[in-house]
């Protein structure tokens, strides 16, 4: 293998195996000639090269192409597991809402699919956008797939790990500082932490609406279940009593209303939607957050806590009690209806 000797990099290598790790950021690209290759458009100098891509840039040569699964991980330099990424097939996460597809939310989803990693014999190349990992989702979450994006590495020591079979190598790389940028290490350091606090933050708020509406969902079933016997007039109120509880929660949390992306600009936005944009707004440039980033963030989060407080109020309550009135019926698993089902 040829390494052209001016690019920083560490390799390393054995009978069967070789990884080299690059590293490039904000690479500047002056691009103003527009060609259509392969129905995709292109923007590029004509007379002038590419610049390497922005990330980690890893090489590694494969003797021949393995049968099983080729997995690279990227780690912290104390071993803590970044995101990990493999050569199966990765398949996009549910793009349906209401049986319809928004062609946008369809483009953006095929464009941050995370990549599969190459096994082919010889010398392979995969790039890390150096992104951790993004935060929990919602089904039928319509904003911008850009405002959902995990947080990039702060400058420092990583680790990536590449294994093929029962091989495993390491290799040791360092994210530099965009030497342009004015920001210091302990700015960037500052930016990372609080984008880490608000993507989790975001998760908690998504693993509680996703919750919330399985047990409306379970509620709902268990009513329509026992819709034959004598005592189905209690346990439907028990349900209505449960969903309506549920809703303003619901609705704080989430714009529930919003099916499309024009949708997003006809209803307010929620505390899901502020929080996930106070983390584009963090990460908007390279530069310690500011202090009304902060304050927004410690706002947000104490509203969040109050809705995910009264969401286990619920379940400590009214939820406990309708599975006692469920065991107490004595409702069966399985219920036999006469009634053939309505095809739709």
């Amino acid at each position: 293998m040829v390494v052209p000797s001016y690019l920083p990099g560490y390799s390393f290598q054995c009978s069967d195996l070789m990884i080299i790790a690059y590293w490039f950021q904000d690479a500047i690209k002056c691009k103003n000639i527009h060609r259509v290759i392969d129905a995709s458009m292109i923007d590029r100098n004509m007379d002038a090269g590419e610049n390497p891509p922005d990330g980690v840039i890893i090489y590694y040569y494969l003797k021949q192409k393995p049968e099983g699964e080729v997995k690279l991980t990227f780690r912290t330099m104390q071993g803590e597991e970044i995101k990990s990424f493999t050569s199966e097939a990765n398949r996009n996460p549910s793009l349906e809402v209401d049986g319809s597809v928004d062609p946008t939310d369809e483009e953006e989803e095929k464009e941050k699919k995370d990549p599969s990693v190459p096994k082919e014999a010889g010398t392979n190349r995969f790039i890390w956008n150096m992104r951790f990992p993004d935060p929990k989702k919602i089904d039928g979450y319509v904003a911008s797939e850009a405002v959902m994006t995990g947080p990039a590495a702060a400058p420092g020591i990583y680790q990536v790990e590449l294994k093929v079979g029962d091989q495993t190598l390491t290799e040791i790389f360092e994210v530099q500082k965009d030497p342009r940028v004015s920001a210091t290490q302990k700015d960037l350091e500052a930016q990372f932490e609080l984008h880490l606090r608000v993507r989790d933050k975001l998760s908690e708020t998504h693993d509680a609406i996703n919750m919330l509406r399985n047990i409306r969902q379970q509620a709902e079933e268990w009513a329509r279940r026992s819709s034959e016997r004598q005592d189905h007039e209690a346990i439907a109120a028990s349900v209505l009593s449960i969903k309506e509880k549920l809703a303003p929660i619901e609705d704080e949390l989430t714009q529930s209303k919003a099916k499309t992306r024009q949708d997003t600009m006809n209803w307010p936005v929620k505390l899901n939607g502020k929080l996930a944009w106070l983390a584009a707004v963090i990460s908007s440039a390279q530069a310690a957050p500011t202090r009304q980033a902060y304050e927004l963030y410690e706002d947000l989060s104490q509203r969040i806590d109050v809705q995910l407080q009264r969401l286990k109020e619920i379940i400590d309550t009214d939820v406990a009690a309708f599975n006692q009135l469920m065991s107490e019926s004595g409702v069966p698993a399985i219920i036999p209806i006469a009634t053939l089902p309505v095809k739709r």
